[in-house]
């Protein structure tokens, strides 16, 4: 399907500068941009004059799972959502990844994003059926994502300086008994995300990405596997300053 935008200012060139140009779509490709376009034969025709013709944006940090919790906790801390997460985000469905991603897919799109970097949360780790569900979504909606899966080899109450010293002893002492998945098993998922939904369908490549907290506190095991899956599929790495998380990313949905 064809769609020739008419009249618009159109943003481009290096260094970008505004011309008035129609722009031809030709299915999910840009066939042509250049002023007075013929308009093919059963193509739709929009009219731009008046309107600024510009890239699509990109959303370079969001979280797919944070959308069904709207109204929940927009008035909470950081400190008190990520604190919160596990019992807010625990014991969810595929479909409630899909429906959570569609829902943040479709509202950015609305907002003039067609591409985004979602760092993703399922409790107590994510599986190769939730990242294929949140690819799914961003595909049916018709939006490029790179997504990465946050698989976390501490925890949160461990991650940050003092806070276990504040808490009191009962609270600590439950606290403590509450393990992170095996380094072993986060790993395990990570491959096999990678082998079944590297370029599978609408679902491009993988990438690795690899967060580390503040101290720099981190499961050397698991900083060793990352690495070794970096080697064994090509995957790049990247650092944040945060809690340390193993994380896969996958991109190109459309």
């Amino acid at each position: 399907m064809a769609l020739l935008i008419r009249g618009g200012q159109v943003l481009r060139g290096d260094p970008p500068a505004l011309e008035r140009a129609d722009v031809l779509v030709d299915g999910d490709r840009i066939a042509a941009v250049g002023p007075r376009l013929s308009r093919p034969q059963a193509a739709d025709d929009l009219d731009a004059g008046g309107f600024l013709v510009v890239p699509g944006l990109v959303n370079a940090h969001t979280h797919a799972h944070n959308n069904l919790l709207r109204g929940l906790a927009g008035r909470w801390t950081l400190e008190d959502l990520l604190n919160h997460g596990p019992a807010l985000n625990a014991n969810r469905t595929v479909e409630d990844h899909y429906l959570s991603a569609a829902i943040g897919a479709i509202e950015m799109l609305k907002t003039g994003c067609t591409s985004a970097y979602d760092l993703f949360m399922a409790i107590p780790a994510p599986t190769v059926e939730d990242a294929e569900a949140i690819a799914r979504a961003y595909g049916d909606v018709g939006m490029r994502a790179v997504l990465a899966p946050a698989v976390a080899d501490i925890l949160f109450y461990e991650a940050v300086p003092g806070l276990m010293d504040l808490l009191p002893k009962e609270l600590r002492r439950t606290l403590e008994s509450i393990r992170p998945a095996p380094t072993a098993e986060l790993l395990r998922r990570s491959a096999e995300t990678i082998r079944r939904l590297h370029g599978a369908g609408k679902i491009g490549r993988f990438a690795k990405r690899l967060d580390r907290d503040a101290r720099n506190r981190r499961n050397v095991l698991l900083d060793l596997g990352r690495r070794d899956l970096g080697l064994r599929f090509r995957a790049t790495r990247e650092f944040h300053h945060c809690p340390t998380w193993l994380a896969l990313a996958s991109f190109d949905f459309t």
